[in-house]
C-alpha cells in the first residue's frame, strides 16, 4: 500500500520537521485505524457492519420510519455526526493516536512479564519446558479460542473494577459520557484507561500463552480471517461496529445471554440508573450472565445516552475529556476511602 505521504511535496515539508512529523503520524493513524487488520475502524468490518444494517433496514419497517430516510440516512442519521459529544470522539481518536508511542509500552511489557512469570513458576514447579509438542490445525484453533476468551474475561475484570472503583471511574467515564453512538466511541477513551487496561488482559491471556510455551515447539501463529485474528473476525463479520451505534440489534434472549450485542451494549451506555454497571462484556456476554450483571435488549428500546441524567456533560471537549478525571481525584485526595469505594455524588 502507498502512504498518502509520498504523494505529499516532500521537499516543501523538509523545511518544517514537526509538519512532516504531523503528516506522517496522520497518515499512520489513517493506515493503522482503517486499513490494518487490528484497527479499530478496520474497512472489512466497517463493510460486514454495514452488511448487517443493510439486513436490519430490509427487516424492521418501524426502524426505517424511526429514522427517516433512505438507507443512508438511516445508517448515518441527522445530526449524529456533527454532535458535539461525536466531535469530541473524533478529537479524542486522532490525539491518541498522537500520542500512543508512549503510553502503548504496556501491552508490550505486561504481556512479557505475566508470561515469562508463569512459565518460571511452571518450570520450578514442573521441571525445564518439555517443548515437545508440534503445533496443527486443531492445537492453534483452540490455543486462538482460548486465548479469545481469556482476553475478552480479562477486559470484563477491568470493566468491572472501572465501573464499581471512584479512582478508575473517574477515567473510564470519559468513555460514557458520549452523548450519541457512532462507531467512534469506540475509540473515546482515556490515556489512563489505555495504560491499565493491558495488566487485566494480559494477566489472563498468560494463563494460556504460558502453558503453549512450555509444552509447545516455538509459539503459536495466528490464526486469521479476512486478514483479522480468527475470533475478531467473526464479531466483524456479525457487525461488532455496531456495538456503538443506534440501531438496537439483538440476537435474541438465548444467543444475548453468550454474546454481546448491540441492543445489548446500548443499555450500557443508558442514563437509567437501572442499567449503570450491566452488560460489560466485550464480546462475550456470558460474564455478565454468571456474575448477575447482564440485562437483556429490547429491540424496541429508546435508550437515552451519558454519565446519568441529573448531570451536565463533564467532557464537553478535548482538553476536559483528558483533564476533569484529574480534578475528579483530586477533589476526592483529602478523603481517600472515596477513591476506591463508590459513594453518591
Amino acid at each position: 500500500m502507498n502512504s498518502t505521504f509520498d504523494i505529499l511535496p516532500v521537499d516543501f515539508l523538509a523545511d518544517w520537521p514537526w509538519l512532516a512529523w504531523f503528516f506522517r503520524r496522520l497518515q499512520s493513524f489513517v493506515d493503522v485505524s482503517f486499513f490494518d487488520g487490528g484497527g479499530r475502524y478496520y474497512w472489512v468490518s466497517g463493510l460486514t457492519s454495514l452488511g448487517v444494517l443493510a439486513i436490519a433496514y430490509t427487516l424492521r419497517p418501524d426502524w426505517r420510519a424511526r429514522w427517516g430516510g433512505g438507507f443512508l440516512r438511516f445508517c448515518f442519521p441527522a445530526g449524529f455526526f456533527t454532535h458535539r459529544s461525536t466531535v469530541t470522539d473524533i478529537q479524542l481518536n486522532l490525539v491518541n493516536y498522537f500520542i500512543s508511542p508512549g503510553i502503548n509500552i504496556m501491552w508490550r511489557f505486561t504481556g512479557v512479564f505475566f508470561t515469562i512469570y508463569l512459565m518460571t513458576v511452571m518450570v520450578a514447579v514442573f521441571g525445564p519446558p518439555p517443548q515437545s509438542l508440534e503445533w496443527a490445525w486443531w492445537t492453534i484453533l483452540g490455543y486462538t479460542v482460548v486465548h479469545a476468551v481469556l482476553s475478552d474475561f480479562g477486559y470484563w475484570v477491568w470493566h468491572y473494577l472501572a465501573h464499581t472503583v471512584p479512582a478508575l471511574w473517574a477515567f473510564h467515564k470519559v468513555h460514557h459520557s458520549a452523548e450519541v453512538l457512532t462507531p467512534l466511541v469506540a475509540g473515546r477513551v482515556h490515556p489512563v484507561e489505555t495504560i491499565l487496561l493491558p495488566v487485566f488482559r494480559n494477566a489472563a491471556v498468560s494463563l494460556v500463552m504460558a502453558p503453549a510455551l512450555y509444552f509447545f515447539v516455538g509459539t503459536a501463529p495466528a490464526m486469521t480471517l479476512l486478514g483479522m485474528e480468527l475470533v475478531g473476525a467473526l464479531f466483524a463479520i456479525a457487525g461488532d461496529q455496531l456495538f456503538h451505534a443506534h440501531v438496537p440489534i439483538s440476537w435474541g434472549d438465548r444467543l444475548n445471554r453468550v454474546f454481546v450485542s448491540p441492543a445489548t451494549h446500548q443499555i450500557h451506555h443508558s442514563v437509567a440508573r437501572q442499567h449503570w454497571d450491566k452488560n460489560m462484556g466485550g464480546y462475550l456476554a456470558v460474564w455478565d450472565w454468571m456474575f448477575g450483571t447482564l440485562v437483556l435488549p429490547d429491540s424496541h428500546q429508546d435508550i437515552r445516552y451519558g454519565v446519568r441524567d441529573d448531570m451536565p456533560q463533564p467532557h464537553p471537549g478535548l482538553i476536559a475529556a483528558y483533564l476533569q478525571p484529574f480534578a475528579d481525584l483530586w477533589r476526592d485526595l483529602p478523603r481517600p476511602a472515596r477513591l476506591f469505594w463508590r459513594h453518591e455524588e
